[in-house]
C-alpha cells in the first residue's frame, strides 16, 4: 500500500471515530424522555422547572382530573426546561408513547409539552383522534391561545387554557365544571377591614373645647383641671381603652399640633383575604444547566489515542530500513514494482486485497525484504490447504425459515489461488411469533385495535409552536 493510501486511511478512520463519538455524547447528554417520570394515574402533570405556581398546577390538575373522571379521556401535560438539541416534536411523542397518555380510553389522550428554556410548545395527539380536522385545530389553539400567552410571560394561562380549549375543540368533551381561564391574581392583597362603632353614649370631642383647654395651660390652669392630651381624648371617646402604642401615638401628634386635637379611629381587624398571592416563582430567571465537559474531554482524549495509534503504525511501517550489508537505507518499491519480487499467492492476496505486501529493497547489493500486512476488514480467510489468505464463501438459502419450520442455508467455499474446495449446509432456527397479534406489529393500524389495552399510542400528530 502506498504512504498516500494509507494517510488517506487514517483520515477516514479518525473522521468516522470523530462523528460516532460526538453523536454517542451528544445523545448522552441530551435530555431524554426517559428522565421524566410519569405522573399517572395520581396527577396529571410534570413541572421540572417550577415555572408553574402551586395553585395554578392545582387547577390544572383539577382540569384534567374532571376530564377523565366524567368523559374517559386523558389530558396530561409536561413541562422541562429543555431538550438540549433533540427535535421536539420527536421529544414530545417519545414521552407520550412512554406514558402511554389515554391507555384505555381508545388512544384519545393529548399531551400539553413545553421546553421553557427552548421557548417551544407542542400539543400531540393520540392515534385514535389524529385527523386533519384535529391537527387543523391544534395548530389554531397553539397559535391564537397557548403561543400569545406564553410570549406574555404567563405560562400558567398558556397551559391552562391550551387544556381547556383541546378538550373542547379536539376531544369535543361538553360543559366543563372548571372557569375557561385561570382567576386573576395580582401583586398585592387586598385589605378587608371591619368598622367598630363608636360608643353611641360617648360625647363628641369640641375642637374649640380643646383650644380652651390648651389656652388655660398657658394661662397657668391647676394641674387638675384635665390638662393632659391623652386623658382628654380617652374621656371624649367614651372612656374607650387605648393601647399604649395607641397613647403615645396620639400623644406625639397633640405634640407637634399644639392646640388641635384629632380624633383617634379605633382599631381595625384585618380579615384574612381568600386570594393567595402570586408565586414568584414564575418571575424568577431559569438558569440553564451547565453542560458537562467530561463528555468532549473522553472524546477528544479518545480521538488522541486512535491517532497516536495510526501514527505510530505508520511511523514503524515506513521508517527508514537499513541493510545490514551495505549499511545504507534500503527504498520501498511501489506497488507495481513489488509484483516482480512476489509469489504468485502473494500477488492474489494483494489484487483482492486480504494482505498488503511492502517490498524493502537495497539498491547496492539488490537484497529485498518482504514484510507483510493483512487488512482488518475483508471477506477473505485463511485457506487450510494453501495458508493463504485466499477462502472465500458463498451462501445460499434453500428453506426459508417461517414461524412454524425452521430454514436450511448452503454454504460453499472455495480457494482463490488452489483447488480447494468444501460445501455444507446449516439448519436455521424457527422465527419467532410478533407479540402484537393480529395487527402484525404495525404501529400505524388503523383505529385503536391492540393498543386500547395495552397503553396510548401517538403516531406524532400534533401542532408546534414557538415564542
Amino acid at each position: 500500500m502506498s504512504q498516500k493510501n494509507l494517510i488517506l486511511q487514517t483520515v477516514c478512520c479518525l473522521f468516522v471515530f470523530a462523528v460516532t463519538f460526538g453523536s454517542c455524547t451528544a445523545i448522552a447528554d441530551a435530555q431524554s424522555a426517559g428522565s421524566l417520570a410519569s405522573p399517572l394515574p395520581k396527577a396529571w402533570i410534570v413541572d421540572q422547572t417550577e415555572t408553574l405556581s402551586d395553585l395554578q398546577k392545582k387547577l390544572i390538575n383539577e382540569l384534567c382530573k374532571e376530564i377523565q373522571n366524567d368523559y374517559n379521556r386523558q389530558m396530561v401535560v409536561a413541562v422541562t426546561g429543555s431538550t438540549h438539541g433533540k427535535d421536539h416534536r420527536r421529544f414530545a411523542v417519545e414521552l407520550f408513547n412512554r406514558w402511554r397518555v389515554g391507555g384505555g380510553y381508545k388512544n384519545q389522550g393529548v399531551l400539553v409539552f413545553a421546553a421553557m428554556d427552548d421557548r417551544a410548545a407542542e400539543i400531540i395527539l393520540g392515534h385514535g383522534i389524529d385527523n386533519r380536522d384535529t391537527v387543523r385545530a391544534a395548530q389554531s389553539i397553539m397559535d391564537t391561545v397557548m403561543v400569545p400567552k406564553f410570549k406574555a410571560g404567563d405560562a400558567g394561562s398558556a397551559i391552562y387554557e391550551g387544556v381547556h380549549a383541546c378538550s373542547k375543540r379536539i376531544i369535543g368533551v361538553g360543559k366543563l365544571d372548571v372557569a375557561p381561564k385561570l382567576p386573576e391574581i395580582t401583586a398585592e392583597q387586598p385589605v378587608v377591614t371591619a368598622e367598630q362603632p363608636l360608643d353611641p353614649d360617648a360625647d363628641i370631642p369640641d375642637p374649640a373645647a380643646g383650644s380652651q383647654s390648651s389656652k388655660n395651660a398657658d394661662m397657668g390652669v391647676p394641674a387638675g383641671a384635665n390638662n393632659d392630651p391623652t386623658e382628654s381624648v380617652t374621656e371624649n371617646l367614651g372612656g374607650a381603652d387605648l393601647s399604649t402604642a395607641q397613647t403615645d401615638s396620639v400623644s406625639g401628634v397633640l405634640a407637634e399640633s399644639a392646640g388641635f386635637r384629632p380624633l383617634p379611629l379605633p382599631a381595625r381587624s384585618v380579615a384574612k383575604s381568600p386570594i393567595p398571592r402570586a408565586s414568584s416563582k414564575s418571575n424568577r430567571p431559569r438558569m440553564r444547566n451547565k453542560p458537562s465537559v467530561l463528555p468532549w474531554v473522553l472524546g477528544i482524549g479518545g480521538v488522541g489515542l486512535i491517532g497516536s495509534f495510526f501514527g505510530v503504525r505508520h511511523y514503524l511501517r515506513y521508517r527508514s530500513r537499513m541493510c545490514e550489508t551495505c549499511r545504507i537505507d534500503r527504498v520501498l518499491l511501489t506497488e507495481v514494482q513489488d509484483d516482480d519480487f512476489l509469489d504468485e499467492p502473494q500477488r492474489i492476496e494483494e489484487k483482492i486485497g486480504s494482505v498488503d505486501y511492502d517490498v524493502w529493497a537495497c539498491l547496492e547489493c539488490e537484497d529485498v525484504v518482504k514484510l507483510r500486512y493483512g487488512r482488518w476488514l475483508t471477506r477473505y480467510s485463511k485457506c487450510p490447504e494453501c495458508s493463504y489468505v485466499t477462502r472465500f464463501k458463498i451462501t445460499k438459502t434453500v428453506v426459508r425459515a417461517t414461524t412454524m419450520n425452521g430454514g436450511l442455508v448452503r454454504v460453499k467455499e472455495f480457494c482463490k489461488h488452489c483447488d480447494y474446495q468444501h460445501i455444507y449446509t446449516y439448519a436455521t432456527p424457527r422465527i419467532p411469533k410478533s407479540s402484537s397479534g393480529s395487527s402484525g406489529g404495525s404501529v400505524f393500524s388503523s383505529g385503536s385495535s391492540g393498543r386500547s389495552s395495552g397503553g396510548g399510542f401517538s403516531s406524532g400528530g400534533g401542532a408546534s409552536g414557538r415564542w
